[in-house]
Order: C-alpha cells, then sequence, then structure tokens
C-alpha cells in the first residue's frame, strides 16, 4: 500500500454523468490487480471530509510490462465526484492504493486442452468497472472462454460495454427499458447462459454490482453449483480497515456461525458462499 501525490494525466468527460480518469502511479499500477481499489483525496479542504474508494478500471500504458498509470470511470453522483470532476491535466491529487484483495484469477491451462473451459463475468451499473481489468487479465489465459453479461439501466450508459468488444469477449447486455439489448435484468441474462447447459464447463463466475444482483447471482450458482466471487460494494471511510464502517457478515464454523468481516481490508471480493445475503 502506498499513499503518493499522483499527477493527472487526463480527465476525460465520457458523457454528461461519466468521466474518465488517468492518473500516474507507478508505485501502485505495479501492485494492482483487478477488484482492487484506490482511496482519493478529493479536496484538499474539509468538503468532502472523507476520502472517496474508485474500483480500478485498468492499468496501463497497453502492451507495456512496467505499468505506471491508473485508470478511473466514475460516474458523478453527488459533491465529492463533482468536484473531482472539475480536476484538471497537470494538477495533483492525493491516494492511496492498491487497496483490499483483487479476485483470485483462474490456473494456467495447458495448451493442448481440447475442451475450453468458460468464464461469465456479471456486472450491474458502475459495478462493470473492475471487471474490465479483470477481462484484460483473463484474456491472457486463452484456454477460457470468457463471456461477459452487463445489466445497465438504458442506453446512455451504452459506453460502460464497449471495451469488453475491443477484448473480443462475448457480450451480452440486458437494460431495464430495452433500449439495446435484451429488456430485463443481467440476472435474466445468466439464467439464459446456463439452460443452454454450460454449468458444466463454466470455471467460474465472477460479479461486481448492486447487493441485491449479487444476491440473486449467488443463489443462481449455488444452486448449478458454480463457484462464485463477488465484488461487494459498500459505504467505505478510512478504506483501510480501522473504522469498521464496511463490515459485512460471512458464514464461519466457529460459533454463533457467523462472523463481520471488513469489506475494504478482507474484502471487497469474497466467495458467494460465504456472505450471508439476507440482513
Amino acid at each position: 500500500m502506498y499513499q503518493i501525490k499522483a499527477k493527472i494525466i487526463a480527465n476525460k468527460k465520457i458523457t454528461s454523468q461519466y468521466y474518465n480518469l488517468v492518473v500516474d502511479a507507478p508505485q501502485i499500477a505495479k501492485f494492482a490487480k483487478p477488484g482492487q481499489f484506490i482511496n482519493v483525496q478529493i479536496s484538499e479542504g474539509y468538503e468532502p471530509f472523507l476520502r472517496k474508494p474508485f474500483s480500478i478500471y485498468r492499468i496501463g500504458p497497453p502492451k507495456v510490462k512496467q505499468k505506471s498509470k491508473i485508470e478511473l470511470l466514475y460516474k458523478i453522483v453527488g459533491k465529492g465526484t463533482n468536484i473531482l470532476s472539475q480536476k484538471k491535466s497537470g494538477e495533483c491529487i492525493d491516494i492511496i492504493g492498491p487497496l483490499g484483495n483483487g479476485f483470485i484469477l483462474p490456473p494456467e491451462r495447458k495448451k493442448n486442452q481440447k475442451q475450453k473451459s468458460g468464464i461469465i463475468l456479471i456486472g450491474g451499473g458502475i459495478g462493470v468497472v473492475p471487471l474490465l481489468f479483470l477481462a484484460e487479465c483473463l484474456m491472457n489465459f486463452r484456454s477460457f472462454v470468457v463471456s461477459v453479461l452487463i445489466g445497465i439501466k438504458n442506453k446512455k450508459e451504452s459506453l460502460l460495454t464497449c471495451n469488453f468488444d475491443k477484448l473480443n469477449c462475448q457480450v451480452k447486455i440486458a437494460t431495464e427499458d430495452g433500449s439495446i439489448g435484451s429488456k430485463g435484468l443481467v440476472t435474466d441474462l445468466l439464467k439464459e447462459e446456463l439452460k443452454v447447459g454450460r454449468s458444466s464447463s463454466l470455471f467460474m463466475t465472477y460479479s461486481c454490482g448492486p447487493s441485491l444482483m449479487l444476491k440473486e447471482i449467488a443463489k443462481i450458482t449455488e444452486k448449478d453449483k458454480i463457484p462464485a466471487q463477488v465484488c461487494l460494494e459498500e459505504y467505505m471511510a478510512c478504506g483501510i480497515g480501522s473504522c469498521l464502517g464496511c463490515a459485512v457478515k460471512i458464514k464461519s464454523e466457529d460459533f454463533p456461525g457467523f462472523k463481520y468481516v471488513r469489506v475494504c481490508k478482507e474484502g471487497p471480493i469474497f466467495d458467494a458462499k460465504q456472505v450471508i445475503w439476507d440482513e
């Protein structure tokens, strides 16, 4: 974990709500893993008082072994992100990272393996962000077929899908209003995928998004006995495990059958079967 003053390379407006921020942070980029995040000090003043966590969208430059840049994709949802959107190239921001535990990647498979195993990435809304970094890493494992299922509100959020197409992933989209892809929920797409008999050839599912979506994915994957890793989205204050503000319950063999863990420290990645979803 490093705390550095990172120079802003770009802070580009993508749509009316979404921005793409690129910072120079070689110390953090070198060790970053998919699913980890950074904690950003938005302002040097007292408002907002707390740092804000952002999932790592990708690291770069591409095709360069020594990565030095961290890329974020964020949505303006309040005062903090609005202030961040006004930052200019050349300015510096204070960031801490990489934080949390990343997704556990699959083991290397033999290149001459006849049948390729499948991996499904499932993202809901802004929860799609950490899955791009993961998809880029998974493309190095050529013995896996990577499918990406994305749930968004409408066509205006289709920017969240474009970079997966460039990776030659198999992408399917569900929208609430049916303006692009199929009308419905991303969990509907997952059920359709499993109907065609893919569950026996699936190695893992990885997902990130709203809690209700992850809860449903946990039910579906447990029923079909498919391993599932989930990236939890909880409100974080410190981001380093000190304040205990992001604690969630997971199953435990010890009495009383559960324990509290910190999403920012022990997570944000968990085995879906271990999370207690009903509370």
